[in-house]
């Protein structure tokens, strides 16, 4: 039997009909997604930010911070020594004793024999009980040595942590001397509170009796021996060096989800100007500023070998107060460094 004229047009009728249905629900599956998507935003940015690693999230600018009016601030101040020590194992002791800094970071350390025998625990025993007026204070210690005495160390009198080791990425004289970077973070205590308010200053005064254990702040140093490269100097393999320790870092910090304040500085064999031009634009690649260098004798008149830099924290900026130099029983001069950590304090 022959279907009625009408039946094709209530099929296509039918067909149509489903064909609406099936669009209008994928138009509300996408609405409802694109409602999701906003109100996800702020979760997702966050995660975003959090996990950027990019060298531009090492450039902290002080514009960030919070007016003086919202939070108050913790100026945190930190006396720092350098020095080459040229291998001598009683000058590392008779500078801690004279100077009493804060932290030290040493380089031409000798896990051998040198000087006067002393094993780098056994230079950390005697420090700990010559340090004069500080003498119940320890200093915490950390090292990457040779027998060579191409070795660095970081001195501090709170605990230390977070430790790595980098080695040159080039070996010198024959192969038979590898420099050694110590990178540690240590922590810090403020010495003063500036806020808007004298009640919020009283408040925390009140809180905070000591002044020091609640508002700890961590701070990494970093004690660096450069590739030498003599006789033909090559600046290069001294910028690749450098570059080794700061992957590390930026490794480091990746891991944590924040970039710690930063002090990098030891002896850095810039033996040239077109050295320290490349030294200072990897530096700069990854945020760090040139903040003092001194002669070594003999080449006052041409470019200097030690180097400190510095690179703020995401929420704490380094100010550099004074630097110095000094003379010492090494072939290299000596640095101070008085830095001012400043801290955005919730």
């Amino acid at each position: 039997e022959a279907l009625p004229p009408c039946c094709p047009s209530i099929s296509l009728l039918f067909g149509a009909f489903r064909l609406a249905f099936s669009l209008t629900n994928w138009c509300i599956h996408c609405i409802r997604g694109i409602i999701h998507a906003v109100n996800q935003y702020p979760v997702i940015a966050d995660r975003i930010r959090s996990t950027t690693t990019s060298y531009h999230t090492h450039r902290s600018s002080p514009a960030s911070f919070p007016k003086p009016n919202e939070r108050k601030r913790l100026h945190i101040a930190m006396k720092i020594l350098i020095q080459n020590l040229q291998k001598r194992a009683d000058l590392l002791p008779a500078l801690l004793e004279k100077y009493e800094p804060d932290a030290a970071l040493f380089q031409e350390v000798s896990l051998g024999n040198t000087d006067s025998s002393s094993s780098l625990s056994t230079l950390r025993k005697v420090a700990n009980t010559r340090t004069g007026a500080r003498s119940s204070t320890k200093y915490d210690s950390v090292s990457f040595t040779s027998k060579r005495g191409y070795g660095t160390a970081i001195y501090s009198l709170l605990a230390i942590s977070n430790v790595h080791k980098v080695l040159s990425p080039y070996s010198e004289f024959g192969g038979f001397i590898v420099k050694k970077t110590i990178i540690a973070t240590t922590l810090t205590a403020p010495d003063t509170v500036s806020s808007s308010s004298a009640q919020t200053e009283a408040a925390h005064a009140a809180s905070h009796p000591q002044g020091t254990a609640n508002d700890a702040q961590e701070i990494r140093f970093v004690s660096f021996h450069g590739y030498n490269g003599q006789p033909f100097c090559n600046s290069q393999k001294l910028v690749s060096h450098v570059v080794a320790v700061l992957q590390a870092m930026d490794k480091d910090d990746e891991k944590l989800g924040y970039c710690l304040p930063t002090i990098f500085a030891g002896d850095f064999n810039t033996w040239s100007a077109d050295h320290f031009e490349q030294v200072c634009d990897a530096m700069d690649d990854h945020g760090f500023r040139s903040v003092y260098s001194w002669p070594y004798p003999g080449r006052q008149d041409q470019t200097p070998l030690d180097h400190a830099f510095a690179r703020d924290g995401d929420e704490q900026r380094i100010d550099v107060v004074h630097c110095e130099h000094f003379a010492s029983d090494s072939d290299h001069l000596g640095a101070l460094m008085e830095i001012s950590l400043t801290v955005a304090a919730a």
